[in-house]
């Protein structure tokens, strides 16, 4: 079956999966589009499922991964990009192969293979993770909640809390909902301001909401025994930003136009270190800082409303 998923305004045109219209994965169907909207030309990315044996890369890895897609290699095939992902120890490696301009990749699977959606879902998520960066945009390792009109974004290592830190906020504000909990899409504006969505792609919380606010802040966690909102600019706001970047770090070229996006991001949106316990005072620090923060910006323009809770 022929899909076309629209992702924050990017469109994403996948042929040859094994789905029928009942048999969608639930985390692309928020997305899902006519095939009448595909936009002609260059201007979707597009990846092909082939049902046909792997072809392994003949060069070493330039890069290994291991995250909740399995292991991940990065090899340089010349002209395309090789990605070997192996789901679980002991299978069989699956290999989907990008094109350098990043406008198109060849997913090759087995007819018979019994992780095919799962493989689809995660090649999908990489190609597309990659593609969008050369539009200016990026995909982030961070959980957001939406409130109002506005999105507060929360990174940091794995583990620290981020998941935890949204759930909070929802406790915490009548106001707020989950946009993204993993894989959110950040995406430029024509005022110099930034959008960020949601996404097919949001871990092990199942929140695929076809959703977007105007992004109003960055907090990067660290676990502490106290809660204390600490704004940051400069170097150091995009020094805790880059970390959540997913973008290739061999790829020199495409890594480079990411860091100039995270550069101009981290610029033009409030930026803090959040030292945090997981209660309802790291919320409450947290969004009051921010609120406060935007007073002082110039993001929202003059006649900014605070909400105190």
């Amino acid at each position: 079956m022929d899909c076309v998923f629209e992702i924050g305004r990017r469109q994403l045109y996948v042929t040859g999966a094994r789905w029928s219209a009942a048999t969608v994965p639930a985390n692309f169907r928020p997305f899902m589009r006519p095939l009448s909207r595909l936009a002609a030309g260059a201007s979707h990315l597009a990846v092909e499922v082939a049902d046909c044996a792997p072809r392994m890369p003949q060069t070493a890895a330039l890069s290994v991964s291991f995250n909740d897609l399995g292991r991940a290699a990065i090899h340089d095939g010349g002209t395309v990009w090789s990605i070997v992902l192996t789901p679980r120890p002991g299978e069989e490696p699956r290999v989907m192969e990008m094109d350098k301009d990043l406008r198109s990749a060849t997913l090759r699977l087995r007819p018979s293979d019994r992780y095919a959606d799962f493989v689809v879902d995660s090649m999908t998520r990489i190609f597309f993770s990659q593609a969008v960066a050369l539009t200016g945009a990026l995909i982030t390792h961070a959980s957001v909640v939406g409130c109002g009109a506005r999105a507060y974004m929360f990174m940091g290592r794995s583990g620290t809390g981020k998941s935890t830190h949204s759930r909070l906020w929802l406790d915490a504000f009548g106001d707020c909902t989950l946009i993204n909990d993993d894989c959110p899409l950040v995406i430029p504006e024509s005022d110099g301001g930034y959008t960020v969505c949601g996404t097919p792609w949001s871990g092990k919380t199942p929140c695929w909401r076809d959703e977007s606010r105007r992004l109003a802040g960055i907090a990067r966690l660290r676990q502490a025994p106290f809660n204390r909102f600490s704004p940051i600019s400069g170097v150091d706001a995009f020094v805790a930003f880059i970390p959540g970047m997913s973008v290739m770090t061999c790829a020199s070229a495409l890594y480079s136009q990411a860091s100039g996006t995270a550069l101009a991001l981290t610029s033009a949106v409030p930026v803090a270190m959040l030292d945090c316990l997981p209660d309802r005072g790291a919320a409450l620090v947290c969004r009051r800082g921010f609120e406060a923060a935007l007073l002082a910006s110039r993001l929202f323009g003059v006649g900014l409303q605070t909400r105190r809770d």
